[in-house]
């Protein structure tokens, strides 16, 4: 057996492991991912499936693998035609959202994160002077640094030595 067929077994196994891994996931966990991306047309399973494989392509290009253009298309028009038909519903939610709560309206995250911003100050206004310290500022005094004439005591090792 030649090192392609090797290769080439190798990824048939690994795909069937892939398949029964997410069968088993989606079982164990059957609200996550209820199959009702679907509007009245059904399809939800479908969609699911379509969309996790663009998920899929869409990983491997940005890795710098990018998987086939045909397939690409495949799935693109697959998509199209659910939504068209009305068996497509690509709502987004938030994967930290409560399960079954809906997501939140346009804007309101944007709104709240603007809310809890200083309001700047009008254009043309002074700001208003910094409040004073607890503590008074040390007064720095100016020393004679000239010359050398060995008044004052050496500085301290540096840490690394």
């Amino acid at each position: 057996m030649g090192f392609l067929d090797k290769a080439t077994a190798a990824a048939k196994q690994a795909a069937t492991d892939a398949k029964k891994a997410a069968a088993d996931f989606q079982a164990a966990n059957p609200n996550l991912m209820s199959g009702n991306l679907g509007g009245g047309g059904g399809g939800g399973a479908q969609a699911d499936r379509l969309l996790r494989d663009l998920g899929a392509l869409t990983y491997l290009s940005a890795q710098g693998r990018p998987g086939s253009a045909e397939e690409h298309q495949r799935i693109m028009g697959e998509l199209q035609r659910l939504e068209s038909t009305g068996g497509l519903n690509l709502t987004l939610t938030s994967a930290y959202a409560a399960p079954g709560a809906p997501p939140p309206p346009p804007g309101a995250v944007r709104s709240a994160h603007e809310a809890t911003q200083a309001a700047p100050p009008p254009p043309g206004s002074v700001p208003p002077p910094p409040p004073p310290s607890a503590a008074p500022a040390q007064q720095v005094q100016d020393e004679d640094l000239g010359g050398g004439q060995g008044t004052g005591a050496p500085p301290p090792p540096p840490s690394w030595s």
